[in-house]
């Protein structure tokens, strides 16, 4: 189920410092549509390369990969309130279409 094409992993002098992880909407074919809509599941930068806006960087290569598979519709999934990643998809023009809410309880 994973695409190795959509995963990207950057890295600097053989250390990584950046990846994004995007998997196919699987749904869409378990509805018997088309699969044109990829989830973002995971972006994610060393703290020491934010500056570099390497996360824009990342995400707009993932997106050029993604258009030339085919894909049209992104979801940006799990996302923390006020994380980079939000910022990300608003420059980006996304939207909110469904939150949760997380609960813990220590055991």
């Amino acid at each position: 189920m994973v695409d190795p094409d959509l995963i990207l992993i950057a890295e600097k002098e053989g250390k990584e410092v950046g990846f994004v992880f995007c998997v196919p909407n699987f749904n869409e074919a378990q509805r018997g549509e088309n699969i044109h809509t990829i989830i973002l599941k995971t972006i994610a930068v060393n703290p020491e390369y934010e500056h570099l806006a390497l996360g824009n960087v990342l995400l707009k290569r993932i997106t050029n990969i993604a258009k030339e598979k085919g894909f049209t519709d992104w979801i940006f999934a799990f996302m923390y309130s006020n994380n980079t990643s939000q910022k990300m998809a608003k420059r980006n023009n996304a939207s909110v279409i469904r939150e949760y809410a997380l609960y813990g309880k220590d055991i």
